[in-house]
């Protein structure tokens, strides 16, 4: 799964560091899913709250992203209101 894309062409230790946060992101947005004593779906400011207060929403975003195109996650036809007052889809954990 490819999970940095090097949009700005970066080489050798920060494109390592790059690669290395996405993958982390990547771990905490499955790990808040796969926690079964919270609530199962999320959008992605919710997301950003929850798991990656620190991360920008766009990597929130690209990170979901990620995980939806490798079958990790489902994007439902549900939404709710996010950080920036606009409806966003809900994400779920794919069966």
């Amino acid at each position: 799964m490819k999970t940095y894309y090097n949009t700005t062409n970066e080489k050798g230790g920060d494109l390592r560091k790059n690669i290395s946060k996405a993958n982390y992101q990547n771990l905490r947005v499955m790990e808040l899913f796969q926690d079964k004593s919270s609530e199962s779906a999320y959008s992605p400011s919710q997301v950003m709250h929850l798991a990656l207060p620190d991360a920008p929403i766009t990597s929130v975003r690209r990170a979901m992203s990620t995980l939806t195109k490798a079958g990790y996650l489902t994007k439902t036809q549900d939404k709710r209101y996010g950080i920036y007052g606009r409806l966003e889809y809900i994400w779920k954990l794919s069966e």
